[in-house]
Parts: C-alpha cells; sequence; structure tokens
C-alpha cells in the first residue's frame, strides 16, 4: 500500500502492517502514484510538474521525467510494463518509456 504525504511517499507491507520505504524526491505535494504489477517499479506524480519513476529493489529514483506544464493527477503503467502514462491538470496525456525515460508522446 502507498500512501503520500506532502514530498514523501510510502509503501506499507500489508503483513508486517509497517513501512517498508520511504520514497523523497518530489518538490511539491505529490498528487498520485501507482506500482508495476511485477512490484518493480513505482510511478508517481507532483504539484511539481514531474514523474518520477522509482526503482522499488533500490528505493531509489530512476528517472525524473519532465514534459508538463501544470501538476500531474495520474500516472499509470501500460500492461506489459513498457510505458508509463502521465496526465496533467494541463490537459496533456504523455507516454514515457520506462527503461530509458524518453518520452515517445
Amino acid at each position: 500500500i502507498a500512501v503520500a504525504s506532502q514530498l514523501s511517499i510510502f509503501l506499507w507491507s500489508i503483513d508486517s502492517s509497517t513501512c517498508s520505504l520511504s520514497l523523497k524526491g518530489h518538490t511539491d505535494d505529490v498528487l498520485c502514484g501507482c506500482a508495476s504489477e511485477d512490484g518493480e517499479w513505482f510511478a508517481s506524480g507532483s504539484a511539481d510538474t514531474t514523474v518520477r519513476i522509482w526503482d522499488l529493489p533500490r528505493g531509489e529514483v530512476l528517472h525524473t521525467l519532465r514534459g508538463h506544464c501544470n501538476s500531474v493527477t495520474h500516472v499509470a503503467f501500460s500492461r506489459d510494463m513498457k510505458f508509463v502514462y502521465s496526465l496533467g491538470l494541463d490537459l496533456q496525456l504523455i507516454a514515457w518509456d520506462v527503461q530509458s525515460g524518453v518520452q515517445i508522446c
């Protein structure tokens, strides 16, 4: 389970009811998040206009994605987990390559 509190994301273990990981890096409120189906990655969107893709086993940012000009309100992984889609208050829907961090469209 993921919970965002201002600039941080806390991942909680359902089994132990403890915080298993804290992700910090956004510079404004975290507004949305989504884990990949395999549990390897977590994507987060923020009022700082960025999308961050996190490497969960390492607990580190894999990519900081810049392409929105307003808050990012929704993020989702594609079924094959090759892409992350983000939607912002700027009404842009952007597709990102997870491995490279490159904006696809």
